[in-house]
């Protein structure tokens, strides 16, 4: 009967399969940690364009001499330099403000980025905002 028992010991103290539960454990951070710092780039990159466009639109509003560049103007300049995404989901909003005595136009450009990871539809908005004074 000793004979029996020692071969169930032996596999009740076997080790042969932690490696792969281990590995599956380490894999599966290490792939949600690629995953993430991906994504988290996608993210900055778009938002570095995003700004690069609204600096084209804050551009255009100190170049005219006239002061009376419009709203649409702006708009338009703005979502024709931007290139990472669908320029008509690109909102973007100029405002007029007077602070202290001085007029400035603010320009606020969101856009709603979606990311690429399953289940996680859900769009996150990206803000980018500039305020110039009108010379």
């Amino acid at each position: 009967m000793k004979r029996l028992v020692c071969p169930w010991r032996r596999l009740a103290r076997g080790e042969a399969g932690a490696t792969s539960v281990e590995f599956a454990i380490v894999a599966l951070a290490a792939i949600v940690a690629i995953v993430g710092v991906i994504e988290f780039g996608r993210a900055i990159e778009l938002r570095a364009q995003m700004a690069q466009a609204a600096d084209v639109g804050v551009r255009r509003v100190l170049l005219d001499s006239t002061h009376e560049v419009s709203d649409l103007a702006i708009q338009d300049a703005v979502r024709d330099a931007f290139h990472r995404g669908n320029a008509q989901n690109l909102v973007v909003a100029v405002e007029t403000e007077i602070i202290n005595g001085r007029p400035y136009r603010t320009l606020r450009a969101t856009y709603p980025f979606s990311l690429s990871i399953p289940g996680l539809a859900r769009p996150i908005d990206l803000t980018v905002v500039r305020r110039t004074p009108v010379l």
